[in-house]
């Protein structure tokens, strides 16, 4: 990279949003987050709502979220612009932001094929079967398991036969 060059980087970020927050508010967040990082010299590849869900644990007296997804590029003082942004919002109760790649070159970058891939969470059942099947075709049906697994298997089982 040259210098005087800005660095873009490739980053994704999960949001919730109080479960009670109107579709319109939503919205709204979602235009404010796009315009920081417009105004930041980046691009959004994507965005995903994954709906109303049920949280882990209790956060800010609520058993339910609603979770928010974008998946961007830019520069990285406007991430700092994002959380603070995310910081200030009432309705936003929780955020993360990850890096997934440290440098971006932005004419090499494919947007369209980012913007293409969808996240687990945001899957149909239909395609989430289908990835299944394809990652068994490509991996077998005992994918994640090796020989020495099921072995200790087998000797845990034993071991309980013989007690």
């Amino acid at each position: 990279m040259p210098l005087g060059q800005p660095l873009y980087r490739h980053y994704e970020t999960v949001f919730l949003v109080r479960p009670e927050s109107a579709e319109g508010e939503i919205e709204n967040i979602k235009k404010r987050i796009s315009d920081v990082i417009e105004a930041g010299k980046g691009k959004v590849c994507r965005w995903e709502n994954w709906g109303k869900r049920k949280l882990a644990y209790e956060l800010q007296k609520q058993q339910k979220a609603n979770y928010l997804y974008v998946n961007f590029v830019t520069i990285q003082h406007s991430v700092f612009e994002i959380e603070r942004n995310l910081r200030i919002m009432e309705q936003v109760m929780q955020h993360q932001t990850v890096q997934l790649q440290k440098t971006i070159d932005l004419d090499k970058f494919d947007f369209e094929g980012e913007a293409k891939k969808r996240t687990p969470l945001f899957l149909t059942p239909e395609e989430a079967a289908a990835m299944e099947r394809q990652y068994r075709e490509a991996w077998g049906e005992g994918a994640g398991f090796s020989d020495d697994d099921d072995d200790d298997l087998g000797d845990l089982m034993e071991e309980e036969e013989g007690r």
